[in-house]
């Protein structure tokens, strides 16, 4: 400490606290090891529990004695009377509460005291209230106790919501950087609130609450997120988001579906296709499209229906998603020289109203918390007064971001502000590149309006973020983004089925991109007639080999590669036999 002079402590101290601290360790060892033989030799007796007592008074950590605990507790409980046993349960409260002292924050010791209070026949959540009290006030932002506080509160009614939210009000209040206390007031507010006026009204305070927050400390990230929260979530959206049927080159129909979350499906039959009343036989592919091919006789008359069994779609998240059939015609579906089906997307608007996403009772959205256009702008407004004064607040323009978004076509302020927040949190460059990314690719696919073509081409795109929303265009240019393609092979790259997405494209042009190798991704499109490959870095036939995987595809164009000039065109010619190559 400053102004205190160090103490001076002689040389035979120091020695007689090393020799105990080896006694101490050597005991310990000694105890670890007698403990693991009588785990290895499933002995569930007092002495076993005593050690156990002994470790974890030292070792609050050693989770693997929490579990052999319990055990040796069950054996005991197997010749203790009821009475005997909750006494018994009591003591271990206790013992916890010694342990979690010393450690507030071991998972291991919380999750003991949450399995002593399930096991007894009436436990005290009145007293298990008091205790997180006690400990919130000793230090106000330990998750475990705010995560333990929701946990008593959902097993017992010892406080209500409105309790509770008045809680999250005055921690907050005592300290603004206090994110598990916002976080739990994100959960509350659901519950409190059932009718969107009631919404409406406690929303404004709500923004008032967060910008003092904001104003008290620009730099703490805990009200901005809160903040973001209050702006809506843009990942609530249930059901599909466009469904489309694609004339294939070796005449056959693929069906694509796109839903607005990530999907698993739980088994073949999770969704199944029927024409005119009989079921096809469909090959599901990738989370997020599904790819049925099959044949139709006619385009006019026939009836589609796809079947979403209840059980069988689960979002990312393990929520189950209940859809209903979605009936319509082929005719309807069928994209052809337009991007855009006006029929399909006026039907789904009213069949995503009847989609569900099974829910626990701790997720219940709130009706319409979508902030209005009104609240946006104000909100937007408020953002900027505080950059005027906080330039630099990265939390700020990060909020700012999320404000323009959602009020849409402001993609050019957005890129703009996301390349300031790439200088200013350099640690997190490769984060926003990532983002820039997003709103580019959403300026192309707009500026693409209904046509069959984009053009993403030299926009410096580090990843490909709505590529899913290009299923349906016959061709897309991809030139001069290297950036793509340094780890599209790479199996843990977000990038590395991106590819796989394009279904529907016939001429892909990959001009530009320092390629010395096909992406796997590239073989799976089956109706890629025209590759575009000019400019890159291919040096043999064998870099191209993979194409000939590749049975629809008619035309490469190879020009200013190292392989125009190093090899015979006529042998490259000869090598692809039933493709013609350009140069």
């Amino acid at each position: 400490m400053h102004g205190v002079k160090k103490a001076y402590i002689s040389e035979e101290i120091i020695q007689q606290k090393k020799l105990k601290e080896k006694s101490e360790i050597e005991d310990y060892l000694n105890l670890v090891k007698t403990i693991n033989e009588k785990r290895k030799n499933k002995v569930y007796d007092t002495e076993a529990f005593n050690i156990t007592t002994k470790i974890l008074s030292m070792n609050v950590e050693y989770y693997t004695l929490w579990n052999f605990r319990r055990k040796i507790l069950l054996h005991e409980f197997e010749t203790l009377t009821p009475e005997e046993k909750e006494k018994k349960f009591e003591n271990e409260l206790e013992f916890q509460e010694k342990c979690v002292r010393k450690k507030p924050k071991s998972y291991w010791a919380w999750n003991h005291r949450r399995w002593i209070l399930e096991n007894m026949e009436k436990p005290n959540w009145k007293r298990e209230l008091l205790l997180v009290n006690g400990m919130l006030n000793l230090d106000t932002r330990n998750f475990h106790g705010w995560d333990y506080r929701r946990y008593v509160i959902s097993k017992s009614k010892v406080s209500s919501v409105k309790e509770e939210f008045e809680y999250t009000s005055k921690k907050i209040s005592q300290s603004f950087s206090n994110y598990s206390a916002w976080h739990y007031r994100s959960k509350l507010i659901p519950k409190l609130i059932t009718k969107k006026t009631k919404w409406e009204k406690l929303s404004s305070k709500e923004f008032e609450m967060v910008k003092n927050a904001e104003y008290t400390d620009p730099a703490d990230q805990s009200a901005w997120l809160y903040h973001c929260w209050l702006l809506g979530d843009d990942n609530n959206l249930v059901g599909i988001n466009n469904c489309y049927l694609l004339h294939n080159v070796d005449n056959s129909y693929t069906l694509g579906i796109e839903f607005f979350k990530k999907i698993k499906l739980i088994s073949s039959d999770s969704i199944q296709v029927s024409l005119n009343d009989e079921i096809q036989n469909t090959e599901f592919i990738t989370p997020s499209i599904i790819k049925n091919k099959f044949k139709i006789e006619s385009l006019n008359d026939t009836k589609l229906k796809i079947i979403f069994n209840k059980d069988g779609i689960l979002t990312i998240d393990d929520k189950k998603l209940i859809l209903p059939d979605l009936e319509i015609t082929v005719k309807s579906l069928l994209i052809e020289n337009e991007n855009n089906n006006a029929e399909i997307q006026n039907y789904l608007i009213s069949y995503n109203k009847t989609c569900i996403e099974e829910k626990k009772e701790d997720d219940i959205k709130v009706v319409n918390t979508q902030p209005s256009e009104d609240v946006l702008i104000e909100e937007l407004e408020s953002v900027k007064e505080l950059l005027e004064l906080e330039p630099d607040s990265k939390w700020a323009l990060l909020t700012l971001v999320k404000i323009l978004s959602k009020l849409g076509g402001r993609e050019d302020e957005i890129i703009e502000i996301l390349e300031k927040l790439k200088d200013i949190d350099v640690f997190r460059k490769e984060y926003y590149l990532d983002f820039v990314s997003q709103f580019k690719m959403n300026k192309c696919i707009k500026k693409s309006d209904k046509t069959m073509d984009l053009d993403l081409s030299s926009q410096n795109l580090t990843r490909l973020p709505l590529i899913d929303e290009c299923s349906t265009y016959k061709k897309i240019n991809l030139s001069n983004n290297p950036s793509i393609f340094n780890s599209i092979n790479d199996i843990s790259s977000p990038c590395h089925d991106a590819i796989s997405h394009l279904i529907n494209v016939n001429t892909l042009i990959l001009n530009q991109n320092k390629l010395n190798n096909i992406p796997k991704s590239l073989l799976t499109l089956k109706n890629l007639t025209e590759l575009f490959l000019e400019n890159n870095d291919f040096t043999s036939v064998e870099e191209l080999e993979p194409l000939k995987q590749i049975k629809s595809l008619k035309t490469i164009h190879l020009g200013q590669n190292p392989i125009a000039s190093s090899l015979d065109k006529s042998k490259i010619n000869e090598y692809f036999s039933d493709i013609d190559i350009q140069f």
